[in-house]
Protein backbone atom coordinates (compact mmCIF):
# COMPACT_ATOMS: atom_id res chain seq x y z
CA UNK A 1 0.00 0.00 0.00
CA UNK A 2 1.24 3.61 -1.21
CA UNK A 3 -0.42 6.43 0.24
CA UNK A 4 0.67 10.35 -1.41
CA UNK A 5 -0.72 13.40 0.64
CA UNK A 6 0.92 16.07 2.50
CA UNK A 7 1.26 15.87 6.23
CA UNK A 8 2.52 18.21 8.90
CA UNK A 9 1.72 21.98 8.38
CA UNK A 10 1.07 21.67 4.38
CA UNK A 11 -1.36 19.14 5.43
CA UNK A 12 -3.34 21.67 7.70
CA UNK A 13 -3.45 24.19 5.17
CA UNK A 14 -4.72 22.13 2.73
CA UNK A 15 -8.97 22.12 1.93
CA UNK A 16 -11.01 19.29 2.90
CA UNK A 17 -11.91 18.52 -0.20
CA UNK A 18 -8.34 18.10 -1.01
CA UNK A 19 -8.12 15.39 1.95
CA UNK A 20 -8.24 11.85 1.24
CA UNK A 21 -9.30 9.44 4.07
CA UNK A 22 -7.81 6.24 4.49
CA UNK A 23 -9.81 5.53 8.13
CA UNK A 24 -13.26 6.89 6.52
CA UNK A 25 -16.01 8.58 8.73
CA UNK A 26 -17.95 11.44 8.85
CA UNK A 27 -18.73 13.95 11.40
CA UNK A 28 -21.89 15.10 13.53
CA UNK A 29 -23.07 18.40 15.06
CA UNK A 30 -25.83 19.15 17.77
CA UNK A 31 -27.33 21.88 15.47
CA UNK A 32 -27.28 19.77 12.77
CA UNK A 33 -29.49 17.24 13.76
CA UNK A 34 -29.59 13.17 12.30
CA UNK A 35 -27.07 14.74 9.47
CA UNK A 36 -23.87 12.74 8.94
CA UNK A 37 -21.67 15.33 7.58
CA UNK A 38 -19.10 14.58 4.93
CA UNK A 39 -15.66 14.84 6.66
CA UNK A 40 -12.60 12.35 8.54
CA UNK A 41 -11.06 15.49 10.42
CA UNK A 42 -12.21 18.04 12.79
CA UNK A 43 -10.99 20.60 10.45
CA UNK A 44 -13.66 19.72 7.65
CA UNK A 45 -16.55 20.37 10.49
CA UNK A 46 -18.70 23.25 9.37
CA UNK A 47 -17.28 26.31 11.14
CA UNK A 48 -21.34 26.73 12.98
CA UNK A 49 -20.89 23.39 13.87
CA UNK A 50 -21.87 23.20 17.85
CA UNK A 51 -20.32 20.00 19.73
CA UNK A 52 -19.44 18.35 16.77
CA UNK A 53 -17.39 14.88 16.93
CA UNK A 54 -16.12 12.77 14.33
CA UNK A 55 -16.91 9.31 13.92
CA UNK A 56 -14.78 7.10 11.91
CA UNK A 57 -15.54 3.65 10.60
CA UNK A 58 -13.74 1.70 12.95
CA UNK A 59 -15.72 3.12 15.67
CA UNK A 60 -13.52 5.27 16.83
CA UNK A 61 -14.80 8.71 17.81
CA UNK A 62 -12.63 12.21 18.50
CA UNK A 63 -14.73 15.68 19.73
CA UNK A 64 -13.91 18.48 17.46
CA UNK A 65 -12.84 21.75 19.39
CA UNK A 66 -14.74 25.15 18.28
CA UNK A 67 -13.04 26.85 15.59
Amino acid sequence: LVVFGLMGDDAATQPCDTIRCIQGGHISCKNYPNKELDGCACMCAPTDGKGCVLHRNDGSTENCTTK
